[in-house]
């Protein structure tokens, strides 16, 4: 269920957040630290993914398609590579929702509509920008 998944709230900014709030990530479900970034940096790995996997954490790092490469060469230079997990976040996002829907079309467009609606609530909740909501397709 969506809604259950853990929320950020616009004041949790960049990693920094991570330590104040005394989450291992971004998101932290179980012992998975989910990092989240739109630039992946060496810190990143050198710094949070390294301490993560010091304390006992699965790191994660999502990055849009396009970094993916980057990413998984910072990954390798701080030499994390086969210890930490990196993927596109339109991948992972994608796959789940798969999985969720037990892979049927119909139940795909029911998943991907839940999704958008609950990105949309927490929109509403969390920023003063409403305008990043997202229009859901009829056909959803």
């Amino acid at each position: 269920d969506l809604h259950s998944f853990p929320t950020r709230r616009s004041s949790d900014l960049y990693s920094s957040a991570d330590v104040q709030t005394g989450r291992a990530g971004d998101y932290q479900v179980r012992d998975t630290a989910i990092h989240v970034t739109m630039s992946p940096s060496e810190a990143l790995f050198k710094e949070r993914c390294a301490y993560n996997l010091t304390q006992g954490f699965r790191p994660r790092v999502l990055v849009p398609e396009d970094f993916l490469v980057a990413a998984t060469q910072l990954a390798r230079n701080a030499d994390l590579e086969e210890r930490v997990a990196v993927q596109s976040i339109e991948g992972f996002v994608g796959t789940n929702i798969e999985e969720v829907a037990v892979f049927g079309k119909r139940e795909i467009r029911s998943q991907l509509r839940n999704l958008l609606e609950v990105y949309n609530e927490r929109i509403e909740m969390a920023e003063a920008d409403v305008s990043l909501k997202i229009e859901i397709p009829e056909n959803l």
